[in-house]
């Protein structure tokens, strides 16, 4: 099985990624457009010092407007104007991906009720598991949690690539009509990730300011 070795690597823990809310509703306005991002560090990690890593923001992002998520939204807001947007931080549903009570703690995120939602996930989901769990209808059950009565939905495959995963994903937004933004190629790129920016290897190995560029750049082709 074809994996990049920076998914097995990664030592940033999926647990605990925001020390507050998993779910915050960053905008919420009387804007027709709501848009919901879900998923893990490379969408939003608070801060967690003893890693190096010491912001609010997608990692590892030289600032907020530069992560992949407030460049997609940047671009929307010039299209349509106000957005009311929202981000979960879905790391622990990762970990647990066959618990029916992780799943549980998002419904405050499909509450939400987005008219275009955002899946960017997959790094910490741990092969270990696939046994005991087969990964396919519990990714399948997530992506439908969310739903509701979206217009557009979005599902990208992992910036380091894990075939399994990264193919799981992508039948589920093809058998669903969804649109399928590829990652994987980037993870196998320094230039993409924030090497020699960060002493701690897991956070330097996130996407960087190009590498998140690139990310918005691929997912806004789609909305």
């Amino acid at each position: 099985m074809k994996f990049n070795e920076m998914i097995v690597k990664n030592d940033v823990e999926a647990q605990n990624q925001t020390r507050k809310k998993i779910f915050a509703v960053e905008s919420e306005n009387t804007a027709a457009k709501r848009v919901l991002f879900l998923g893990n560090s490379i969408t939003l990690h608070g801060e967690k010092p003893e890693i190096g890593w010491n912001h609010n923001w997608g990692m590892a992002a030289s600032a907020k407007e530069k992560d992949y998520v407030h460049i997609v939204l940047k671009e929307l807001q010039k299209r349509y104007g106000d957005i009311s947007y929202a981000i979960a931080n879905v790391g622990e549903w990762e970990q647990n991906y066959w618990k029916d009570e992780v799943l549980e703690k998002f419904e405050d995120a499909r509450s939400f009720r987005a008219d275009t939602i955002v899946f960017r996930f997959g790094e910490n989901i741990r092969c270990e598991h696939f046994d005991n769990h087969p990964l396919e209808g519990y990714l399948r059950r997530f992506v439908k949690y969310f739903e509701g009565d979206a217009k557009k939905i979005v599902v990208t495959d992992c910036f380091w690539e894990h075939e399994y995963i990264c193919g799981a994903l992508k039948r589920i937004a093809d058998e669903n009509d969804y649109d399928f933004v590829s990652l994987s190629d980037l993870g196998y790129d320094d230039k993409y990730m924030a090497k020699g920016l960060f002493e701690h290897p897991g956070v330097a190995a996130h996407p960087g300011d190009l590498g998140m560029q690139k990310i918005a750049e691929r997912i806004l082709e789609k909305l």
